[in-house]
């Protein structure tokens, strides 16, 4: 699963493909955030994201989450 890194995190992690349209001071980064544990997604996030969206980040999430949600780096690898 994805590792920023910047900061070594290893489980929250915002998409740049599905920006928040509703940003707030501090909040995430993305309109969904995945959650991994291991080597799989724990859960999803979810602050707009169409249902569509949601299922293919959730099936294929390498391709989605690319932002860490811990510092905001995109320096994010899929090891």
């Amino acid at each position: 699963m994805p590792r920023c890194l910047r900061c070594g995190n290893r489980e929250s992690f915002g998409s740049s493909r599905l920006p928040n349209v509703t940003p707030w001071v501090n909040g995430a980064p993305s309109a969904l955030v995945g959650n991994f544990s291991g080597e799989k997604v724990r859960y999803l996030e979810n602050m707009g994201v169409s249902w569509e969206a949601s299922e293919e980040a959730y099936a294929h999430p390498e391709r989605y989450f690319d932002l860490c949600s811990v510092c905001g780096s995109s320096e994010v690898i899929w090891p």
